[in-house]
């Protein structure tokens, strides 16, 4: 019996992902099917369809289920490693390291798409180097002088642009912000921390590209501020420019524990299934989910984000 209404070659796909996941070689799995090789070969590429009998055996061969293989919003990846080596080697934690990263991966889309999140590849275009000499001038700003010449507004106006060109922190807030409807302290700590500036700096340009509203940075000034150890306890010990660098000690990156906390807070996944998906046990994940939801103890709640 063949799966009706099923594409052939993504369900194909899709099993020939998890037989690589798994290590298994297509010989080994034919066999187990009983099945030649090249049954297992036009199977994975579309050409001949699944039967339930046999998708149901691949499914516990894989350590995985039917409804996972065939589930609409399931995000399938193929990120195995393959580069030369010895036959003679044999790493282990890097197979254990590539699935690991393989199950996030598909976990932080599975979760973007959960929020609606659109995925977009807008790419610059690749711009040549031009010849000339570029000689900085040393200058002096005076505590005692009022920035409101011309000049100082000018200069004002590309540092911000310099620092945090309009372009990317849209794009990096989106990211961000990815499936909220607030604007927390840990989205600010993020975003400061990716562009290098204060963090007063960073509200400031968002209300200035009308990504936040109008008196945001007061809001949070009025309601306790955003302290230098919430900074510590977002970041933990990372002090580069790279907000998602520093993280091999945390189980799932930042952005992906935002992603997580907003599917729970919102009910589109229940602890258990979040569990699951993020490769962690519920004390895990529980630590995630009360620092995701740090902000939402004010007594207003943080302010909601204009969309």
């Amino acid at each position: 019996m063949t799966l009706q209404g099923t594409d052939a070659v993504d369900v194909g796909a899709r099993l020939r992902g998890a037989r690589e996941a798994t290590g298994l070689m297509q010989s080994d799995v034919a066999a187990d099917l009983r099945v030649a090789r090249t049954t297992l070969v036009a199977i994975e590429q579309g050409r001949r369809p699944v039967r339930t009998d046999e998708l149901q055996r691949l499914a516990r061969l894989y350590g995985t289920s039917v409804n996972a293989l065939l589930r609409r919003e399931a995000v399938h990846v193929d990120l195995v490693p393959r580069f030369r080596r010895l036959w003679t080697t044999n790493d282990e934690s890097m197979e254990q390291a590539a699935r690991l990263m393989t199950d996030l991966v598909r976990a932080e889309v599975e979760l973007e798409n959960l929020h609606g999140v659109a995925r977009t590849r807008n790419y610059p275009p690749a711009r040549p180097s031009q010849a000339g000499d570029v000689r900085l001038q040393p200058d002096v700003c005076r505590s005692d002088r009022q920035g409101d010449t011309r000049e100082e507004r000018y200069a004002d106006a590309f540092g911000r642009a310099f620092l945090t060109p309009s372009r990317t922190v849209r794009v990096k807030f989106e990211d961000i912000t990815a499936g909220a409807s607030r604007f927390t302290r840990r989205h600010v700590i993020l975003l400061a921390h990716a562009f290098g500036v204060s963090r007063e700096a960073i509200v400031r340009r968002l209300e200035e590209l009308r990504l936040v509203k109008a008196g945001t940075w007061e809001w949070f000034a009025a309601n306790g501020g955003i302290t230098d150890e919430q900074a510590r306890q977002v970041l933990g010990r990372t002090t580069t420019v790279d907000y998602d660098s520093g993280g091999a000690q945390r189980p799932v990156s930042l952005r992906l524990g935002l992603l997580a906390g907003e599917a729970e807070r919102r009910k589109l996944l229940s602890e258990g299934q979040l569990a699951r998906l993020l490769c962690l046990d519920r004390v895990e994940l529980r630590k995630i989910l009360d620092a995701a939801g740090m902000d939402e103890d004010d007594a207003d709640g943080p302010p909601k984000l204009p969309r």
